[in-house]
């Protein structure tokens, strides 16, 4: 499959390699990849069991038509930026797993600069985790990891969060902010 812009709609490209076998009823992708305006994804493997996946984007609104978000609802932005994930995503798409490695530069979470953040990831509808954690701003060096319960992809002001680090080069007054 072959896939175009629609006249009216963003550039998007891409060719999806499929089969299907009912006997199994396993969709199988083999090798495909989709090229938005500012992103690209590439994924083989089946719909359902598991898939490999690549991301790259260098603007996250690109995939804000598909999950029904406006750009002020999500907390994370790029800043002339990039973040890239490599994993795989397995379950069905009701209740979605995934795991692999996620880069991020020049990045915004709740407009708070970080120049990088790298970290093994693990997320569901109901949970986060970052382990092997590193995010850089300027000098400070923060290294690792954090869970948050999840409820349908969504943190909550009632979600449960755990997480230890360490901190070098972090000037006091900028520790003690966070901590408020």
């Amino acid at each position: 499959l072959e896939v175009a812009p629609a006249p009216h709609g963003p550039p998007v490209h891409g060719r999806i390699v499929a089969s299907y076998s009912a006997a199994t009823g396993i969709f199988d992708l083999g090798n495909s990849m989709l090229s938005l305006p500012n992103s690209r994804i590439d994924f083989s493997g089946a719909l359902g069991r598991r898939l490999r996946v690549r991301l790259e984007s260098r603007d996250l609104e690109d995939f804000l038509p598909a999950l029904g978000e406006n750009a002020s609802s999500i907390p994370v932005k790029l800043q002339n930026g990039s973040v890239t994930f490599d994993g795989t995503a397995s379950g069905k798409l009701a209740d979605l797993h995934a795991t692999g490695h996620v880069t991020a530069a020049h990045a915004l979470y709740n407009d708070e600069a970080l120049d990088s953040l790298s970290a093994d990831v693990t997320a569901s509808a109901t949970e986060l985790q970052l382990q092997n954690a590193t995010a850089i701003r300027g000098p400070l060096r923060a290294q690792f990891h954090f869970a948050a319960a999840l409820k349908n992809w969504k943190l909550e002001p009632s979600s449960a969060i755990s997480g230890a680090g360490t901190l070098r080069n972090a000037a006091v007054a900028d520790v003690a902010a966070v901590a408020q």
